[in-house]
């Protein structure tokens, strides 16, 4: 960049690498930085593969990428911790999974906490949300599907903009893969880990279709409008939607989508597909259809009238719900899931009894602390206890927060915490609540419904109070979409 005077400055921006489906961004404030040596192998940086795929993916890089973190002073230390101790084997089990690393850089930079998502993908740099760095690497599938972006949304585009699961359903596959590759879990480990978040995702799945309109479900709408001359004119279709910021519709779906290719071709088969394709596509715009048509063109032998391309099209991406092959998951084949129903069996006996009784107790016996439960699993316990509609009584909320460490908790499992704090009107867990919404501001806008809802004076006046504390600060989309629920109140 050059200066053009005392006040203004030009900048240049140019990418040696092809970007189909990319916007610039940038943050503006005072950021210090600090380097992380990364170790990723060789075959990573320029890949097993023939000089044809190289020159059609258009990636000149054949060194290490370089990594450095940008953050606040304040926070920098913490932050560059945490992704030291995570990011070379993020990057590399990913490169495992998709080919070369496409680009030079893998920064990342800690936004202000007023930032509006957990994640954003740029070329050479990621915004993180300081929720996503709690300190215990508990986010680390947040971080993995940031990383995945640098091949899924930035280095390999969609032409059909609407198709946004080609992005962000491809990656929040991949973030469960890279996972599991950088964890070293065996097959039988991976598959417990998938089912437990299977579960969640379709738990989220359900709850969202519930309140989401038709034509916000389906995955691959109609982007034409006939002019009134009869020429076709493309559109974004729902690109003005605020409320579609907050939607998980095309992550889950094209999540699902994914894992039911793969379940039909087998994994490991369905692995090296999904590797030769995006090295073979890398720099490119896709559709859809392209995606089908290579992976028919490489399992034949599964077509049939009920299974093809146009089938999965129709069921998949055209057709509004629940996809119809994904199903409840058994809790008691996973160890991971039966667990957690058995922990929860047995405190919905205990809130039973103690409704009855006032003497009634958890013994020490009947509770296990939680040490090596992963936060999926709280998660689900807490959703569970949420839907039970349980009367919680105050001591049995300070034995929860007592087991469970729920101020230690990554802010994901906080949220469900306050979901049930706000729910049962537990006034004495409102500290907890204006927490998150304080310092976790990408993932309150659910939460300041939730109050509102509850009917509670209380309630309301937490509400009221905080967004008139952070208004100033509040990310624009979460602002105006807290505004639309809060303002009959203000």
């Amino acid at each position: 960049f050059g200066f053009i005077d005392k006040t203004k400055a030009c900048f240049t921006w140019s990418m040696s690498v092809a970007l189909w489906c990319c916007t610039l961004t940038f943050s503006a404030g005072w950021y210090k930085g600090q380097a992380i040596p990364l170790s990723i192998a060789a075959a990573s940086c320029h890949g097993e593969v023939d000089s044809v795929q190289l020159e059609q993916q258009q990636t000149p890089f054949t060194r290490q990428p370089s990594c450095t973190v940008w953050s606040c002073p304040s926070r920098l230390g913490s932050s560059h911790r945490e992704l030291s101790s995570l990011i070379s084997s993020v990057v590399q089990a990913a490169c495992d999974l998709l080919g070369p690393y496409p680009f030079q850089r893998v920064d990342f930079l800690v936004m202000p906490r007023s930032f509006g998502c957990l994640g954003l993908a740029n070329p050479n740099m990621i915004f993180l949300s300081p929720s996503s760095l709690p300190g215990d690497g508990s986010m680390i599938y947040r971080i993995a599907h940031e990383v995945s972006h640098a091949w899924y949304g930035l280095h390999i585009g969609a032409k059909d903009w609407t198709e946004e699961w080609l992005s962000e359903g491809v990656c929040t596959f991949c973030e469960e893969r890279i996972v599991s590759r950088l964890k070293k879990w065996d097959n039988s480990t991976q598959r417990h880990h998938e089912g437990l978040r299977m579960l969640l995702k379709r738990r989220s799945l359900t709850t969202e279709l519930q309140h989401t309109d038709d034509s916000l479900q389906v995955m691959k709408p109609s982007t034409v409008d006939q002019a009134s001359a009869g020429n076709e004119v493309a559109c974004v279709k729902d690109a003005l939607d605020i409320s579609k910021c907050f939607m998980q519709v095309h992550y889950i779906k094209g999540y699902f989508l994914l894992h039911f290719l793969a379940s039909k071709s087998g994994y490991e088969a369905f692995d090296e597909f999904f590797k030769n394709f995006t090295i073979g596509v890398g720099g490119t715009n896709i559709s859809s259809k392209d995606f089908f048509s290579a992976y028919f063109s490489v399992c034949p032998h599964l077509q049939c009238e009920m299974f093809n391309a146009q089938r999965v099209e129709e069921d998949w991406l055209r057709t509004a719900g629940m996809p119809p092959v994904v199903e409840d998951c058994a809790p008691h084949a996973n160890p991971l899931i039966a667990d957690v129903y058995a922990k929860f069996d047995k405190w919905r006996l205990f809130l039973t009894h103690h409704q009855k009784s006032s003497h009634s107790k958890l013994g020490a016996t009947s509770v296990k602390q939680n040490s090596d439960w992963v936060p999926e699993q709280t998660v689900l316990f807490l959703e569970l206890l949420l839907e039970s509609n349980l009367p919680v009584k105050v001591c049995c909320f300070h034995q929860l927060q007592s087991e469970f460490e729920m101020n230690k908790q990554n802010a994901e499992v906080r949220h469900r915490w306050c979901e049930l704090v706000v729910a049962q009107r537990y006034r004495s867990g409102y500290p907890s609540v204006e927490r998150l919404l304080v310092e976790d501001q990408g993932m309150g806008v659910y939460l300041y419904g939730e109050l509102i809802l509850s009917r509670q004076a209380a309630a309301h006046k937490l509400a009221c109070a905080l967004y008139r504390r952070l208004s100033q600060e509040l990310d624009r989309d979460a602002k105006h979409a807290v505004l639309e629920m809060i303002s009959p109140l203000l």
